[in-house]
């Protein structure tokens, strides 16, 4: 816009769009380094064999929801807890042009 030698601009930005829309999008997540997910252990199956290194899951669990089966969860955070968009506004003036 211009009006006598003065002219203006203004902009407005917003990032991560998507998650203004719904707070589970755009979230950014993390690996936490310190998640245990398996527990290895020495087991003796049977008298005649050597003991066995047996491995099982410890790790978070989660049901499914189309199939309701426990399925074990990624252990992932996120990065920060909230919502996580910005919205900016800004304006520009020109004098004597």
């Amino acid at each position: 816009m211009k009006t006598r030698g003065l002219s203006a601009e203004l902009t407005f930005d917003l990032t991560n769009v998507l998650n203004p829309l719904h707070p589970s999008w755009g979230i950014v997540q993390t690996a936490n380094p310190m998640v245990q997910l398996f527990r290895v252990r020495r087991e003796k199956l049977s008298t005649q064999n050597p003991p066995e290194l047996i491995a099982s899951y410890v790790g978070a669990r989660r049901r499914g929801r189309e199939t309701g089966k426990i399925m074990g969860s990624r252990p992932l955070a996120p990065e920060v807890p909230t919502s996580q968009w910005r919205a900016q506004l800004g304006a520009r003036v020109w004098m004597g042009r």
